[in-house]
Protein backbone atom coordinates (compact mmCIF):
# COMPACT_ATOMS: atom_id res chain seq x y z
CA UNK A 1 0.00 0.00 0.00
CA UNK A 2 2.89 2.40 0.62
CA UNK A 3 4.17 1.99 -2.65
CA UNK A 4 1.11 3.50 -4.18
CA UNK A 5 1.28 6.56 -2.19
CA UNK A 6 3.30 8.80 -4.90
CA UNK A 7 0.61 7.88 -7.18
CA UNK A 8 -2.43 8.79 -4.68
CA UNK A 9 -0.55 11.86 -3.79
CA UNK A 10 -0.16 12.82 -7.49
CA UNK A 11 -3.54 12.26 -8.27
CA UNK A 12 -4.57 14.44 -5.19
CA UNK A 13 -2.42 17.50 -6.53
CA UNK A 14 -3.04 17.11 -10.12
CA UNK A 15 -6.63 16.20 -10.81
CA UNK A 16 -7.72 19.05 -8.57
CA UNK A 17 -5.81 21.33 -11.06
CA UNK A 18 -7.21 19.30 -14.22
CA UNK A 19 -10.88 20.44 -13.29
CA UNK A 20 -10.38 23.65 -11.99
CA UNK A 21 -10.91 27.18 -14.37
CA UNK A 22 -11.34 30.75 -14.25
CA UNK A 23 -14.85 30.05 -12.48
CA UNK A 24 -17.21 27.84 -11.68
CA UNK A 25 -19.39 26.64 -14.31
CA UNK A 26 -23.33 28.19 -14.36
CA UNK A 27 -25.60 25.76 -13.11
CA UNK A 28 -29.35 25.41 -14.93
CA UNK A 29 -32.13 26.17 -12.38
CA UNK A 30 -35.21 27.29 -14.54
CA UNK A 31 -36.76 26.71 -17.85
CA UNK A 32 -39.66 27.41 -20.07
CA UNK A 33 -41.10 29.18 -22.93
CA UNK A 34 -43.45 32.62 -23.58
CA UNK A 35 -45.95 33.48 -26.06
CA UNK A 36 -46.85 36.49 -28.04
CA UNK A 37 -50.37 36.00 -28.20
CA UNK A 38 -50.38 34.48 -24.79
CA UNK A 39 -52.15 31.31 -25.33
CA UNK A 40 -53.72 28.88 -22.44
CA UNK A 41 -50.22 26.66 -22.36
CA UNK A 42 -47.60 29.89 -23.00
CA UNK A 43 -48.02 32.95 -20.94
CA UNK A 44 -46.61 35.98 -22.03
CA UNK A 45 -45.04 36.65 -19.03
CA UNK A 46 -42.52 34.08 -16.50
CA UNK A 47 -40.87 34.92 -13.16
CA UNK A 48 -37.65 33.44 -12.32
CA UNK A 49 -36.36 33.13 -9.06
CA UNK A 50 -33.19 32.13 -7.54
CA UNK A 51 -32.37 30.74 -3.88
CA UNK A 52 -28.92 32.21 -2.62
CA UNK A 53 -26.76 34.04 -3.65
CA UNK A 54 -25.45 34.02 -7.45
CA UNK A 55 -24.61 36.36 -10.84
CA UNK A 56 -28.12 36.05 -12.88
CA UNK A 57 -27.91 35.02 -16.80
CA UNK A 58 -30.28 34.19 -19.67
CA UNK A 59 -30.42 31.92 -22.59
CA UNK A 60 -33.23 33.29 -25.10
CA UNK A 61 -34.39 32.16 -28.32
CA UNK A 62 -37.08 34.12 -30.12
CA UNK A 63 -38.67 31.88 -32.90
CA UNK A 64 -41.34 33.73 -35.20
CA UNK A 65 -44.03 30.47 -35.41
CA UNK A 66 -46.05 33.03 -38.39
CA UNK A 67 -46.50 33.30 -41.59
CA UNK A 68 -45.48 35.84 -44.05
CA UNK A 69 -48.46 37.94 -42.97
CA UNK A 70 -46.09 41.58 -42.56
CA UNK A 71 -43.67 42.71 -40.43
CA UNK A 72 -43.83 42.63 -36.91
CA UNK A 73 -42.12 43.26 -34.11
CA UNK A 74 -42.45 41.91 -30.33
CA UNK A 75 -40.57 43.49 -27.27
CA UNK A 76 -37.98 41.41 -24.94
CA UNK A 77 -38.02 42.90 -21.32
CA UNK A 78 -36.27 41.77 -17.88
CA UNK A 79 -37.57 43.91 -14.53
CA UNK A 80 -37.12 43.28 -11.01
CA UNK A 81 -38.86 44.99 -8.16
CA UNK A 82 -36.06 44.48 -5.43
CA UNK A 83 -33.51 47.84 -4.19
CA UNK A 84 -30.67 47.39 -6.33
CA UNK A 85 -28.29 50.22 -7.94
CA UNK A 86 -26.03 48.94 -10.68
CA UNK A 87 -23.43 51.05 -11.45
CA UNK A 88 -24.76 51.82 -15.26
CA UNK A 89 -27.72 53.68 -15.02
CA UNK A 90 -31.34 51.81 -15.88
CA UNK A 91 -34.57 53.13 -15.84
CA UNK A 92 -37.81 52.40 -14.51
CA UNK A 93 -40.92 51.29 -15.78
CA UNK A 94 -44.68 52.12 -15.34
CA UNK A 95 -44.95 50.54 -12.41
CA UNK A 96 -41.42 51.48 -10.80
CA UNK A 97 -39.70 48.01 -11.57
CA UNK A 98 -35.99 48.87 -12.23
CA UNK A 99 -35.46 47.76 -16.32
CA UNK A 100 -32.99 45.18 -16.19
CA UNK A 101 -33.10 44.34 -20.18
CA UNK A 102 -35.39 45.75 -22.66
CA UNK A 103 -35.01 45.53 -26.54
CA UNK A 104 -37.13 45.27 -29.68
CA UNK A 105 -36.62 42.18 -32.01
CA UNK A 106 -38.51 42.17 -35.66
CA UNK A 107 -37.37 37.78 -36.70
CA UNK A 108 -38.66 37.10 -40.04
CA UNK A 109 -40.62 34.02 -40.51
CA UNK A 110 -39.36 31.03 -39.44
CA UNK A 111 -36.56 32.88 -38.31
CA UNK A 112 -34.70 32.17 -34.59
CA UNK A 113 -33.05 34.69 -33.17
CA UNK A 114 -31.07 33.70 -30.10
CA UNK A 115 -29.51 36.18 -27.37
CA UNK A 116 -27.27 35.49 -24.01
CA UNK A 117 -28.05 37.70 -21.42
CA UNK A 118 -25.21 37.85 -18.28
CA UNK A 119 -25.18 39.32 -15.20
CA UNK A 120 -23.95 42.55 -16.60
CA UNK A 121 -27.69 42.80 -17.75
CA UNK A 122 -28.88 40.96 -15.08
CA UNK A 123 -27.52 41.49 -11.98
CA UNK A 124 -27.21 39.62 -9.00
CA UNK A 125 -31.04 40.08 -7.88
CA UNK A 126 -33.00 36.90 -6.75
CA UNK A 127 -36.03 37.65 -8.83
CA UNK A 128 -36.27 38.63 -12.21
CA UNK A 129 -39.40 39.29 -14.39
CA UNK A 130 -39.12 38.52 -17.86
CA UNK A 131 -41.97 39.81 -20.70
CA UNK A 132 -42.67 39.14 -23.95
CA UNK A 133 -44.99 41.37 -25.50
CA UNK A 134 -46.81 42.10 -28.92
CA UNK A 135 -45.47 45.60 -30.22
CA UNK A 136 -46.69 45.55 -34.01
CA UNK A 137 -48.03 43.68 -36.58
CA UNK A 138 -49.27 40.37 -36.17
CA UNK A 139 -47.18 38.36 -33.51
CA UNK A 140 -46.89 34.51 -33.55
CA UNK A 141 -43.77 34.67 -31.82
CA UNK A 142 -42.37 32.10 -29.18
CA UNK A 143 -39.77 33.04 -26.31
CA UNK A 144 -37.18 29.94 -25.22
CA UNK A 145 -35.36 30.94 -22.01
CA UNK A 146 -32.94 28.99 -19.81
CA UNK A 147 -32.24 30.61 -16.43
CA UNK A 148 -28.54 29.60 -14.85
CA UNK A 149 -27.47 31.12 -11.92
CA UNK A 150 -23.61 32.12 -12.09
CA UNK A 151 -21.19 32.00 -8.80
CA UNK A 152 -20.38 35.63 -7.74
CA UNK A 153 -16.83 36.34 -7.83
CA UNK A 154 -15.92 39.29 -5.22
CA UNK A 155 -18.37 41.25 -3.16
CA UNK A 156 -15.76 43.54 -2.25
CA UNK A 157 -11.75 44.68 -3.90
CA UNK A 158 -10.18 42.84 -1.59
CA UNK A 159 -11.47 39.59 -3.11
CA UNK A 160 -10.17 40.37 -6.77
CA UNK A 161 -6.61 40.40 -8.43
CA UNK A 162 -4.41 43.21 -8.20
CA UNK A 163 -5.66 46.18 -10.65
CA UNK A 164 -9.20 44.98 -10.42
CA UNK A 165 -12.55 46.40 -9.14
CA UNK A 166 -15.07 44.70 -7.63
CA UNK A 167 -18.68 45.56 -9.28
CA UNK A 168 -21.01 44.04 -6.07
CA UNK A 169 -23.91 44.38 -8.71
CA UNK A 170 -22.81 42.42 -10.99
CA UNK A 171 -20.76 39.89 -8.68
CA UNK A 172 -17.85 40.17 -11.26
CA UNK A 173 -14.04 42.08 -10.67
CA UNK A 174 -13.63 44.08 -13.54
CA UNK A 175 -10.20 45.43 -15.46
CA UNK A 176 -12.32 49.16 -15.87
CA UNK A 177 -15.35 50.63 -14.63
CA UNK A 178 -14.31 54.13 -17.01
CA UNK A 179 -11.92 55.11 -19.49
CA UNK A 180 -9.46 56.56 -16.74
CA UNK A 181 -8.90 52.81 -15.43
CA UNK A 182 -7.10 52.10 -18.87
CA UNK A 183 -4.05 53.29 -20.56
CA UNK A 184 -3.56 55.50 -23.86
CA UNK A 185 -5.93 54.84 -26.50
CA UNK A 186 -8.05 51.97 -25.02
CA UNK A 187 -11.43 52.69 -23.99
CA UNK A 188 -13.36 50.53 -21.10
CA UNK A 189 -15.88 48.43 -22.35
CA UNK A 190 -18.66 48.19 -20.11
CA UNK A 191 -20.23 45.30 -20.66
CA UNK A 192 -17.51 43.11 -20.41
CA UNK A 193 -15.42 45.31 -17.70
CA UNK A 194 -12.05 44.93 -19.81
CA UNK A 195 -10.23 47.31 -21.49
CA UNK A 196 -9.83 47.63 -25.33
CA UNK A 197 -8.01 46.78 -27.50
CA UNK A 198 -5.71 44.89 -25.39
CA UNK A 199 -5.40 41.50 -23.29
CA UNK A 200 -7.41 41.55 -20.61
CA UNK A 201 -5.92 40.73 -16.76
CA UNK A 202 -9.14 39.60 -15.76
CA UNK A 203 -10.14 35.43 -15.54
CA UNK A 204 -10.32 33.85 -19.24
CA UNK A 205 -10.82 30.60 -19.92
CA UNK A 206 -10.52 30.96 -23.71
CA UNK A 207 -7.08 31.50 -23.58
CA UNK A 208 -5.82 28.57 -21.04
CA UNK A 209 -6.32 25.63 -23.45
CA UNK A 210 -8.54 22.80 -22.92
CA UNK A 211 -8.07 22.25 -19.37
CA UNK A 212 -6.37 25.16 -18.41
CA UNK A 213 -3.37 23.82 -17.42
CA UNK A 214 -0.30 26.60 -17.83
CA UNK A 215 1.82 24.26 -15.40
CA UNK A 216 1.80 21.68 -18.16
CA UNK A 217 5.20 22.49 -20.05
CA UNK A 218 7.20 22.19 -16.89
CA UNK A 219 4.91 19.14 -15.26
CA UNK A 220 5.91 17.68 -18.44
CA UNK A 221 9.55 17.78 -17.55
CA UNK A 222 9.39 16.63 -14.58
CA UNK A 223 7.36 13.66 -15.21
CA UNK A 224 9.85 12.53 -18.21
CA UNK A 225 13.07 13.05 -15.76
CA UNK A 226 10.80 10.55 -13.76
CA UNK A 227 10.87 8.28 -16.72
CA UNK A 228 14.12 8.34 -17.27
CA UNK A 229 15.60 7.76 -14.29
CA UNK A 230 12.94 4.40 -14.35
CA UNK A 231 13.61 3.39 -17.96
CA UNK A 232 16.64 2.59 -19.80
CA UNK A 233 17.72 5.68 -22.60
CA UNK A 234 16.75 4.51 -25.42
CA UNK A 235 13.40 3.75 -23.94
CA UNK A 236 13.02 7.15 -22.36
CA UNK A 237 14.05 9.03 -25.78
CA UNK A 238 11.08 6.90 -27.36
CA UNK A 239 8.95 8.12 -24.14
CA UNK A 240 9.92 11.35 -24.78
CA UNK A 241 8.84 11.64 -27.94
CA UNK A 242 5.64 9.92 -27.83
CA UNK A 243 4.77 12.09 -24.80
CA UNK A 244 5.35 15.78 -26.25
CA UNK A 245 3.06 13.98 -29.06
CA UNK A 246 0.25 13.69 -26.73
CA UNK A 247 0.94 16.83 -24.92
CA UNK A 248 -1.02 18.74 -27.24
CA UNK A 249 -4.92 17.28 -25.98
CA UNK A 250 -3.43 15.99 -22.38
CA UNK A 251 -0.47 16.14 -19.69
CA UNK A 252 1.51 12.63 -19.08
CA UNK A 253 1.34 10.44 -15.98
CA UNK A 254 4.01 10.22 -13.03
CA UNK A 255 5.73 7.53 -12.42
CA UNK A 256 3.93 4.16 -10.34
CA UNK A 257 5.16 1.10 -8.19
CA UNK A 258 4.73 -2.75 -9.33
CA UNK A 259 1.12 -3.51 -10.03
CA UNK A 260 0.05 0.04 -10.60
CA UNK A 261 0.12 2.58 -13.18
CA UNK A 262 -0.76 6.31 -13.51
CA UNK A 263 -2.23 7.15 -17.24
CA UNK A 264 -3.03 10.36 -19.06
CA UNK A 265 -4.62 10.91 -22.16
CA UNK A 266 -7.70 12.46 -24.25
CA UNK A 267 -9.59 12.36 -27.24
CA UNK A 268 -12.63 12.49 -29.35
CA UNK A 269 -15.93 12.33 -27.96
CA UNK A 270 -19.20 11.74 -30.21
CA UNK A 271 -22.66 12.39 -28.69
CA UNK A 272 -25.38 10.08 -30.28
CA UNK A 273 -29.29 10.21 -30.59
CA UNK A 274 -30.89 14.02 -30.19
CA UNK A 275 -27.82 15.51 -27.96
CA UNK A 276 -25.62 13.98 -30.96
CA UNK A 277 -27.99 15.63 -33.67
CA UNK A 278 -27.62 18.99 -31.79
CA UNK A 279 -24.16 19.17 -31.23
CA UNK A 280 -20.43 18.57 -33.11
CA UNK A 281 -17.70 16.00 -32.70
CA UNK A 282 -16.11 16.65 -28.70
CA UNK A 283 -12.91 16.00 -27.20
CA UNK A 284 -11.76 15.21 -23.56
CA UNK A 285 -8.88 14.56 -21.28
CA UNK A 286 -8.62 12.08 -18.33
CA UNK A 287 -6.99 11.06 -15.73
CA UNK A 288 -6.47 7.22 -14.76
CA UNK A 289 -4.57 5.20 -11.68
CA UNK A 290 -5.01 1.47 -12.80
CA UNK A 291 -4.26 -1.65 -10.36
CA UNK A 292 -3.53 -5.42 -11.84
CA UNK A 293 -2.68 -8.59 -10.97
CA UNK A 294 -1.35 -10.72 -13.42
CA UNK A 295 -4.15 -10.58 -16.02
CA UNK A 296 -7.25 -8.84 -14.24
CA UNK A 297 -7.47 -4.90 -12.76
CA UNK A 298 -9.15 -2.37 -12.11
CA UNK A 299 -9.67 1.51 -12.84
CA UNK A 300 -10.56 4.41 -11.45
CA UNK A 301 -10.62 7.52 -13.46
CA UNK A 302 -11.31 10.94 -13.92
CA UNK A 303 -12.17 12.84 -17.29
CA UNK A 304 -13.40 15.98 -18.69
CA UNK A 305 -15.93 16.03 -21.72
CA UNK A 306 -16.66 19.43 -24.08
CA UNK A 307 -18.73 19.43 -27.38
CA UNK A 308 -19.73 21.98 -29.49
CA UNK A 309 -23.64 23.21 -30.24
CA UNK A 310 -24.94 23.62 -33.06
CA UNK A 311 -28.09 24.29 -32.71
CA UNK A 312 -30.51 24.48 -29.55
CA UNK A 313 -28.32 27.55 -28.03
CA UNK A 314 -27.15 30.44 -28.63
CA UNK A 315 -23.93 30.59 -31.81
CA UNK A 316 -20.72 29.49 -29.96
CA UNK A 317 -22.22 27.66 -27.05
CA UNK A 318 -21.10 24.60 -25.34
CA UNK A 319 -21.70 21.55 -23.63
CA UNK A 320 -19.28 20.87 -20.90
CA UNK A 321 -18.69 18.19 -17.89
CA UNK A 322 -17.12 15.79 -16.18
CA UNK A 323 -17.33 12.46 -15.05
CA UNK A 324 -16.20 9.62 -12.62
CA UNK A 325 -15.26 6.14 -13.93
CA UNK A 326 -14.28 2.64 -12.49
CA UNK A 327 -14.68 -0.56 -13.65
CA UNK A 328 -12.94 -3.86 -14.29
CA UNK A 329 -10.75 -5.29 -16.62
CA UNK A 330 -8.94 -7.76 -17.86
CA UNK A 331 -5.24 -8.06 -20.57
CA UNK A 332 -4.75 -10.27 -22.82
CA UNK A 333 -1.34 -10.98 -24.20
CA UNK A 334 -1.33 -10.54 -28.20
CA UNK A 335 1.30 -12.44 -30.83
CA UNK A 336 3.04 -9.21 -31.66
CA UNK A 337 6.52 -8.05 -30.80
CA UNK A 338 8.09 -4.86 -31.83
CA UNK A 339 12.36 -5.35 -31.71
CA UNK A 340 12.95 -1.89 -32.82
CA UNK A 341 14.52 -1.80 -29.35
CA UNK A 342 16.30 -4.66 -29.83
CA UNK A 343 14.38 -6.52 -27.24
CA UNK A 344 10.58 -8.30 -27.40
CA UNK A 345 7.71 -5.90 -26.08
CA UNK A 346 4.83 -7.15 -25.45
CA UNK A 347 1.09 -5.45 -27.23
CA UNK A 348 -2.10 -6.35 -24.59
CA UNK A 349 -5.92 -6.38 -25.59
CA UNK A 350 -7.09 -4.70 -23.12
CA UNK A 351 -10.97 -5.39 -22.10
CA UNK A 352 -13.18 -3.57 -19.89
CA UNK A 353 -16.68 -2.99 -18.62
CA UNK A 354 -17.20 0.51 -16.93
CA UNK A 355 -19.31 2.44 -15.04
CA UNK A 356 -19.34 6.33 -15.23
CA UNK A 357 -21.11 9.05 -13.01
CA UNK A 358 -21.31 11.45 -15.74
CA UNK A 359 -22.08 15.04 -14.95
CA UNK A 360 -23.10 18.39 -16.80
CA UNK A 361 -21.59 21.09 -15.62
CA UNK A 362 -22.64 23.61 -17.86
CA UNK A 363 -26.16 22.40 -19.83
CA UNK A 364 -26.89 24.89 -22.51
CA UNK A 365 -29.45 21.57 -23.70
CA UNK A 366 -31.51 21.65 -20.60
CA UNK A 367 -34.78 22.02 -23.29
CA UNK A 368 -33.47 19.03 -24.70
CA UNK A 369 -32.38 17.20 -21.77
CA UNK A 370 -33.78 18.28 -18.94
CA UNK A 371 -32.23 20.19 -16.31
CA UNK A 372 -31.08 17.34 -14.47
CA UNK A 373 -27.14 17.85 -14.17
CA UNK A 374 -25.97 14.09 -13.08
CA UNK A 375 -26.39 10.90 -15.24
CA UNK A 376 -25.29 6.89 -14.59
CA UNK A 377 -23.97 5.33 -17.90
CA UNK A 378 -22.42 1.76 -18.03
CA UNK A 379 -20.75 0.67 -21.54
CA UNK A 380 -17.90 -1.99 -22.91
CA UNK A 381 -14.03 -0.30 -23.64
CA UNK A 382 -11.86 -2.03 -25.52
CA UNK A 383 -8.40 -0.94 -26.47
CA UNK A 384 -4.64 -1.95 -27.37
CA UNK A 385 -1.79 -1.56 -24.82
CA UNK A 386 2.24 -1.27 -25.87
CA UNK A 387 3.98 -2.15 -22.31
CA UNK A 388 7.81 -1.46 -21.58
CA UNK A 389 9.34 -1.65 -18.35
CA UNK A 390 7.96 1.70 -16.48
CA UNK A 391 6.22 2.37 -19.81
CA UNK A 392 2.32 2.14 -21.16
CA UNK A 393 1.21 3.39 -24.53
CA UNK A 394 -2.19 2.95 -25.39
CA UNK A 395 -5.49 3.47 -27.78
CA UNK A 396 -9.17 2.93 -26.81
CA UNK A 397 -12.45 3.20 -27.73
CA UNK A 398 -15.19 2.86 -25.29
CA UNK A 399 -19.49 2.95 -25.84
CA UNK A 400 -21.49 4.44 -22.91
CA UNK A 401 -24.79 4.36 -22.35
CA UNK A 402 -26.12 7.11 -20.69
CA UNK A 403 -29.56 6.44 -18.71
CA UNK A 404 -31.83 9.31 -18.64
CA UNK A 405 -30.24 11.37 -21.27
CA UNK A 406 -32.01 11.60 -24.95
CA UNK A 407 -28.46 9.91 -26.11
CA UNK A 408 -25.22 7.71 -25.76
CA UNK A 409 -21.30 8.67 -26.02
CA UNK A 410 -18.38 7.37 -27.92
CA UNK A 411 -15.36 7.79 -26.91
CA UNK A 412 -11.83 7.37 -28.53
CA UNK A 413 -8.50 7.58 -26.60
CA UNK A 414 -4.78 7.98 -27.23
CA UNK A 415 -2.97 7.33 -23.42
CA UNK A 416 0.87 7.81 -21.72
CA UNK A 417 1.31 5.82 -18.74
CA UNK A 418 4.22 5.29 -16.44
CA UNK A 419 3.86 1.78 -14.17
CA UNK A 420 3.31 -1.49 -14.34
Amino acid sequence: MLRLLPITAFIALVVPALFAGCSDPADPIDMGQLCAPEADDCPDSATLTRDGPGRNSLDLMLHHDGADNGDSTVRIRVTTDEDIDPPDSRSTDEDGALILYDEHLSPGPDETIAKQLDAYHLTVVSELQLQLTCIEGSCDHRLEYLYFADSIECVDTDMCRRNEFCEPAYGRCAECTGDGHCEGEQECLRETGTCYPGETTGCNNAGSGPAGLPWGPAALLVLLGIAAVRIRPRKAALAAAVVCTAALVAPVSASAETGASLNAGGGMRILTGDTGEMTGVGWGINVNQQLRWRRVGAKFELSTNSFPIHSGAPEGSRLSGYAVTVGPRAFIPLPIQLRALGEDEPFELLVAVDYSNWNVAENRLAPTTGLHRRFHGVGPTLGLTWRSGGLNIGARAGYLHLFGWPGDMISLHLTVGIGS
